[in-house]
Parts: C-alpha cells; structure tokens; sequence
C-alpha cells in the first residue's frame, strides 16, 4: 500500500514527492493544511525539500497509520466502498465494529454526540448483530442519487462539454520521432501542463497535457475518471476520440505492452482500454454485494472503417449498417470476463485490420478502428433511482467505445502522389483498391468533416434545435462518430504528439483538430431501460426475421454478407439476453 501511494502521488514520475505533489493529494482527501506540512517535515528526513522513495516507505506507517485517507469517490463508487470498507476493518475481521467506524461517523457528522452515532450505526447493521457486514455497509453509505448524478462541466445553456487532452511522447533516440533537426514551417515550441504552443500559436484546449513523464496510471486516473462513472453508473454511451501521428503512442496509450495483458492484475503497463475492463469488472462485482439482484454481462466487439464503410472485425469483415443514431448493428462480439481475455481479441482485430507500408511505419494502419465494450446489466431498480416506484428485472446496456483513428501524415512522408477527392470518391463507388496516397486523402476527408460537424452540432444545440447528421458525402465513420454530436454518447479524447522538430505539420494539425472537438457541447442523453422479458422478446422477433431475410438471399446477392451479418449479430445479442437470465422462467 506504501508504495502504491508513493507512485499515485509522485504524479511527474521522477522518483521524488515534492511539497506541491503532496498538497494537491492530500487537500484532495480534506486534510488540513497545517497538518500537511508537519506531515511532509517528519516524512523529509534529510530536510533536502523532497521525499525520496526510502524516506517514504521508511516513514509510512510511522506517519501515515495517524492520518486516514479515504478512497475517492467512496460513496459514488462501489469498489472504493469495498476498498474503504478493508480499510477500516482492522484485524481483516471481515466485519465492521462500531470502534471501526466510529471516528468515521463522527468525521461523516461532525456535531453529533457518540449515543447518537451509535443510533446511526444501529440503523445501518440489518440484522442486529452488532457488526457491519460488507453488504450491509454499502446499503447505507452508498448513495444512489449521487451515483447517478453527473458531474460533467456544462455550458450555461446547460449542454455538457467534450473533455479532451494531450499526451506527448518522450523523445525517441532512433526512427521517425528521433529529432532529425530538421526544421519546417510548424514547430511544438513549448508545453506545460495545460497548454501546447505551436509555432506561436497557444492551444488551452487540453482540460491537462499529459507530459512525456506521465505513467499509464496517471493517464488512465486523469482522462477515463468522468468517462467510467457516465459509462457504468450514469446509464451513459461514451465515445474515446484516440488520435495520433503514426508513431507516437497511440497504440500504448490505449493498450499498454501487450505483455501486460496477459495479466489479470492491475499492472503498471496496461493502457486505458484494459484499465477500462479491469475498472468496470471490479465495479460490477462491488455493485453486487450491496445490489444483490444485480447481473451483467460485458462484451467486446470491434469494427473497421474502410473506404468509407464499417466491417465487422469480429465475423468475416462483413458490412455493418449503421444507423441514424450512430449505432452499429448486429456486430460480433467476444465476452469478456477478465482482463486477459482482451488478448485474444485484440490479436483479432488488429491482426484483421487495413494497414500499408510507409515511409513512417512498415505497418501504418489505413484504416480507423472502433473498439466497442458494451455492459449489459439487469436487476430490480429502487424507486430513489425511478423517482417513482420499484422496477423489478430491468435491462439496460451502455457501450464505451475506443474510436481508434489512423494516423496521418505529407504526403512526401508517406510515400507517392498526392491524390484528389473525387478521384478517390469514383474509385471506391467502383470498389477498386486505393493507393497509399488515396488512403490517406480519404482520413484527411474524414478527419476534416469530423471538425465540421462538431461546429455544426454546437451552434445546433446552443439554439435549442436538434443535430441531424449529413445525408450526402457522408462516409460511416462519420455517421457512427455522429452519436457524440447528437448527444447520445458522451465525448472524450486523447490526442498524442511527436516532439521531433520534422513533426511540426503533424503536430499542428493533432491540435488543431482537438481545439475544434474540445469545443463540442451537446445535451447528452441517458439509454432506454426496458423490461429484460420484453427486451428479450423483440430480440428473439428480430433475429427470427433477420435469420429468415438472411436465408433466402442468395450468397451472390449483394447483400448477402450484410444479411448474415445482421442475423449472426442479433442472435448473439439473443445470448447475451439469455445469459442474464431472459430464458428463466
């Protein structure tokens, strides 16, 4: 634990605990200042302003076991109220006395006296057995209200603003983001923690830059924070913008080594899409104790955007429909019910997807990828989250979707002739294959009527009218990234820089496409619940008739690999139904 600490609260990395890291943790758990600097004097042993490593595992449980630091977001979080839970449990009793609990009753609720606090810790032990079981200390102290309450940074008209940030990498010491001293017209002239200047230009876009020092750890805690509470507690889509340059650490900021993901336990490797998994998996199974009629299950499914449509990665590449809403119909999916079980998966997609030689990458992804985790959850929902009444057997799933955009870069990096738009258009109508240089002028396309749209939905929505995504030379990746814009999923995003000057284009535009989504606002809405046994029902209607539309086409049919798509799609979704139970009787 001493030593978990140290890293969260060392956030530059650099092996040291200065007096500033220190107070921004600390004020974080309501520690009084005062207190704060006596802590950092006993725990700065050689008085050179900075607590080592040695200094503060040697001093930890000399200073710390006087100090209690409860976990954040406790009550909103059911694996920190697990984790508060052992915390306070001294002697791992696998109970709570009211000696336990006291002073945290008393800090909870400053005023009162000890009978009165013994009253409170009588209303929450159920069974009168003078002990708080785990269950019985999440059914009180978790607050469902506020679990569902979004704390998201509105505008004053009330829409809820994307949340984006910058990762830079560290300086590479060979390949494309060596710095070659090369110089161009575009140049990354200074960053801190909140800002990007370029070529005189200074971006405050970034809610925080992530320096090169910056670990998986910090990356995770400080961009999915709002994402993970929308995505399992707020009834919230969420859509992951990733954005990069080929080259500079799209890739592991959003997996990790893929070493680590052979790991079922936290690991200091993994990027955001395990940490992810490993979050929401330990959050369900927290939510159980206290929900006991709680079941779930997450899957994971995957889809390509090529020459302006979606494949499914997961079930022979074929075609996915997506429909005005921005969702994705009848994809595959892999069930996932560990960490390591992403291995496998990402193995498939990545190993399935559209890439080409460059200049920059032997295997430079041409191709956008969308990786998809959906939690399908059941259970009886309390009328405090109703406002009405109990709802018994309620079924309600929110995906969380990693948008995994290809990198783009000159031309005269990449490799050929630079390509023209209408060109591209007609070959793809004609379904030839595109050169490199094609490729990437269809992304740029792409790219450049994302950051069209995103303005368009602004001003649609700060006028009180509805978004309504484009019909003509519109590609499905837009379509699908078109759920952000209309408010049915909510936006974030992580661009990741190159510090080599030769990069500066590249930089550039990374920024200049974020400055346009961070300035998207919408009203973002919460998903449908509906009864499990009537979800179930249109499901096993649905999947009768798209099985029987599917059998009578003819495999030279056109349509033909969507047919089977959709049908092998939704009988999944079918068990995945059944697997919480839609078939009981």
């Amino acid at each position: 634990m001493g030593e978990e600490l140290f890293h969260k609260i060392d956030s530059d990395s650099d092996g040291f605990i200065d007096k500033d890291e220190l107070f921004d943790f600390l004020l974080g758990q309501d520690t009084e200042m005062d207190r704060i600097s006596e802590i950092f004097f006993e725990l700065d042993t050689n008085k050179d302003g900075k607590i080592s490593k040695a200094e503060w595992i040697d001093g930890y449980a000399r200073v710390w076991n006087q100090e209690e630091f409860i976990p954040t977001g406790w009550k909103t979080r059911p694996e920190q109220t697990e984790s508060y839970f052992k915390q306070l449990d001294s002697g791992d009793k696998g109970f709570l006395t009211f000696d336990d609990v006291k002073d945290m009753l008393s800090k909870e609720n400053p005023g009162i006296e000890e009978d009165g606090l013994k009253e409170m810790f009588k209303s929450a032990d159920k069974n009168a057995d003078s002990q708080l079981s785990l269950a019985e200390f999440m059914e009180y102290f978790i607050d469902i209200e506020d679990c569902m309450t979004m704390n998201l940074e509105k505008t004053k008209k009330g829409l809820v603003k994307s949340i984006v940030f910058a990762r830079l990498r560290p300086q590479a010491i060979e390949g494309g983001h060596k710095d070659a001293g090369v110089a161009c017209s575009k140049k990354l002239e200074h960053f801190d923690k909140k800002t990007l200047t370029v070529s005189g230009k200074k971006y405050d876009f970034p809610k925080q830059v992530l320096t090169p020092e910056v670990n998986q750890e910090q990356v995770f805690d400080t961009t999915m924070s709002d994402l993970m509470d929308a995505w399992t507690n707020q009834e919230m889509n969420c859509m992951l913008f990733a954005y990069g340059q080929t080259g500079t650490g799209k890739t592991h900021t959003i997996f990790g080594t893929p070493d680590s993901l052979k790991s079922d336990e936290l690991h200091p490797d993994w990027g955001i899409f395990p940490r992810a998994v490993y979050t929401c998996l330990k959050r369900m199974e927290a939510s159980k104790i206290g929900w006991p009629s709680l079941k779930y299950c997450l899957t994971a499914s995957a889809m390509e955007f090529y020459c302006g449509m979606g494949f499914d990665l997961l079930y022979d590449k074929v075609p996915v429909i997506i429909d005005k809403q921005g969702q994705a119909i009848g994809c595959n999916y892999k069930i996932i019910e560990k960490v390591s079980d992403l291995a496998n998966f990402i193995d498939e997609v990545y190993g399935k997807r559209t890439v080409s030689k460059t200049k920059m990458n032997s295997g430079s992804s041409r191709s956008h990828t969308a990786l998809m985790l959906t939690l399908h959850q059941t259970g009886d929902v309390p009328a405090e989250v109703t406002g009405t009444e109990d709802m018994p057997g309620m079924y309600e799933s929110t995906t969380f979707t990693v948008m995994d955009f290809a990198g783009s870069e000159r031309v005269d990096k990449t490799g050929g002739e630079r390509a023209d738009m209408t060109n591209v258009g007609i070959k793809i109508a004609k379904g030839e294959k595109l050169s490199i240089p094609e490729q990437g002028c269809l992304i740029n396309f792409e790219l450049t009527s994302l950051c069209t749209e995103v303005i368009i939905a602004s001003e649609q929505h700060a006028k009180k009218k509805p978004y309504n995504p484009p019909k003509a030379l519109v590609t499905d990746t837009i379509r699908f990234a078109s759920a952000t814009f209309q408010g049915r999923s909510l936006l974030g995003m992580v661009i990741c820089i190159s510090q080599a000057s030769q990069n500066g284009w590249e930089t550039w535009f990374s920024c200049e496409m974020a400055e346009k989504m961070a300035k998207l606002t919408a009203p973002i809405r919460t998903v449908t619940r509906h009864k499990l046994k009537t979800a179930y029902k249109k499901a096993q209607k649905a999947a009768a008739e798209m099985t029987k539309d599917f059998e009578k086409t003819d495999t030279k049919n056109k349509f033909y690999a969507l047919r089977k798509g959709q049908s092998n799609g939704m009988k999944r979704y079918v068990e995945v139904l059944e697997r919480l139970g839609a078939s009981d009787e």
